[in-house]
């Protein structure tokens, strides 16, 4: 195995936090790894630390930058008026992101702490009017439900997790149970929905369950984003897990969850992603405490599986309509007197030069 793949890669997901010199740092990683191309993964404003609209205008911009290597992946806006109020609103922002040339939608709303801050079941009414505009438009969206189930463990959830609210069993937040039930239901009512669950779904330590979802629900699709229980469920039986790799061949995608810092630019994410990549690839590579998959496999879990269910190449964006989003959002964040406002307003300032 070299330094560099051996296969086009494409990573799934990526994040760009806060800062617009992170861009330029995750364009570092990805010609120090050697991937084809991102998909930025952008996070719903809703409050939750502070997280406001500044994510969308970001990520937008990320790809006006770098327009034949960034995929873009907008996200909600709660604080944005009427819109936990009102399916209308959340469908009209997810059509105008989709005009404006997004490639998909993340949503982190099925993280607890995002459940629990916006305060809508996965599955409620309210989402359906979205669900369906981004059914009917062939839209993937990246979801990411649940976490871990040490963190509603109280004799496994670290003390650390708890003071950071990384620590859900304390009966204010919805089980991992309820999560899943919520998941479904809104699978079954949109089965023509194209989603890839974040984080493998944090099913790594129930394979047969694992199985059971992507056989009852063929639209849907697990990312390999690293959580450190993944893989360590993983190597619990490796030749299970090999034959699981081979037969959902078409389901699987590559991504690493990287940033190019935290509301600036770190170049030690670099090397951190770099190390990432190489024990990932250790693992689906070889037989050195990994699965070894055959190459065809490999080339759809690397950049041919993102490519069927979004595309072998970045949407053309609409700098105009772009524009208007961005707009939308600075409006927000200064309604709101949040911090954001001062890199919003340097996000729309970029994003008027680059629109002419």
């Amino acid at each position: 195995m070299s330094g560099k793949v051996s296969y086009p890669m494409i990573d799934c997901h990526v994040h760009v936090w806060g800062g617009i010199s992170e861009i330029d740092g995750l364009i570092e990683i990805a010609d120090a790894v050697g991937l084809r191309a991102q998909a930025v993964m952008c996070i719903a404003a809703c409050g939750y630390e502070g997280i406001g609209p500044l994510q969308t205008p970001l990520g937008l911009l990320f790809k006006a930058m770098h327009p034949e290597r960034i995929f873009c992946f907008g996200a909600l806006n709660y604080l944005a008026p009427n819109a936990k109020e009102s399916g209308d609103v959340l469908a009209g922002q997810a059509r105008r992101m989709i005009e404006a040339g997004a490639d998909g939608i993340k949503m982190l709303e099925g993280k607890p702490v995002f459940r629990k801050a916006i305060g809508l079941p996965l599955d409620s009414a309210k989402y359906d009017a979205f669900f369906e505009c981004v059914q009917s438009s062939g839209t993937p969206l990246l979801y990411h439900v649940a976490d871990p189930e040490r963190l509603w463990d109280p004799a496994q959830a670290s003390e650390g997790g708890r003071k950071s609210r990384w620590f859900y069993g304390d009966g204010t937040y919805a089980s991992k149970v309820q999560l899943y039930r919520e998941a479904e239901g809104f699978l079954v009512k949109f089965p023509a929905l194209r989603v890839v669950f974040a984080h493998f779904f944090f099913m790594s330590a129930d394979l047969q369950r694992a199985a059971r979802v992507l056989d009852t629900y063929p639209g849907v699709n697990f990312d390999l984003t690293p959580g450190r229980e993944m893989y360590t469920n993983f190597r619990k039986d490796l030749a299970a897990w090999r034959d699981f790799f081979i037969k959902y061949q078409d389901r699987i995608l590559f991504g690493t969850d990287s940033s190019g810092g935290n509301g600036g630019y770190d170049a030690g994410r670099v090397k951190e992603c770099q190390g990432k990549v190489a024990w990932m690839r250790q693992f689906l590579e070889t037989e050195n405490d990994g699965i070894n998959l055959p190459p065809d496999v490999l080339e759809k879990t690397y950049a041919g599986n993102f490519q069927r269910l979004v595309s072998s190449s970045p949407k053309p964006l609409n700098l105009e309509l772009a524009l208007g989003i961005c707009e939308e959002a600075l409006a927000v964040a200064k309604a709101a007197a949040q911090p954001e406002a001062e890199v919003l307003e340097e996000t729309v300032g970029k994003m008027r030069d680059l629109s002419g």
